[in-house]
């Protein structure tokens, strides 16, 4: 279970929320959607670029470098398949 805030980083918990845990490497962001596609983690951040995490958060790389995918508005994941949106379209 994952939890983003508004300049309180990411969160996860493992059991149910009985407890939260912070990822040290997202303190300052502003965490604006979440998805999991497949085995990967991916967030949205202040109206950026995506990041994915293939490790469960311990490390994040840019989802794409291409410059329309930045600013993405709204993302959702069925299986292995991320689906994004802004204003250039859909992808």
């Amino acid at each position: 279970l994952y939890v983003g805030t508004n300049r309180g980083g990411l969160y996860y918990s493992d059991n149910e929320a009985a407890s939260w845990t912070r990822f040290d490497n997202m303190l300052e962001e502003y965490i604006s959607k979440i998805a999991r596609v497949g085995t990967k983690l991916v967030v949205g951040i202040n109206n950026e670029y995506p990041l994915f995490s293939s490790d469960n958060g311990l490390t994040w790389e840019r989802l794409s470098n291409n410059y329309q995918m930045r600013s993405i508005q709204s993302f959702a994941s069925r299986g292995e398949t991320l689906y994004m949106v802004n204003s250039n379209g859909l992808y």
